[in-house]
């Protein structure tokens, strides 16, 4: 039987951040020394170092935050309206 409490936890703690426009836009306004791209997208990461490099990155500052990991894709996409992204 798997225990419901820990699914959720791990749902939310472990998974890969989806690497759009505004989870790496939300990036780099975390971290201003990140070069990405002008308008940086998914497929601006182009290799396999560079996006387990992105997702570490993301879950530094999950962690740092003492949030769940999927906590930075939903404040990347509430903040898109106040960065002009839309």
């Amino acid at each position: 039987m798997v225990d419901a409490e820990a699914w959720d936890e791990n749902l939310a703690n472990e998974p890969n951040i989806p690497l759009d426009r505004y989870t790496l836009e939300a990036l780099k306004r975390c971290i201003p020394a990140v070069v990405l791209h002008r308008n940086p997208s998914m497929g601006a990461i182009t290799s396999e170092e560079g996006y387990v490099g992105v997702q570490t990155m993301i879950r530094h500052i999950t962690e740092t935050a003492r949030v769940p990991n999927l906590y930075f894709e939903l404040w990347a996409s509430r903040n898109t309206l106040a960065w002009g992204l839309y």
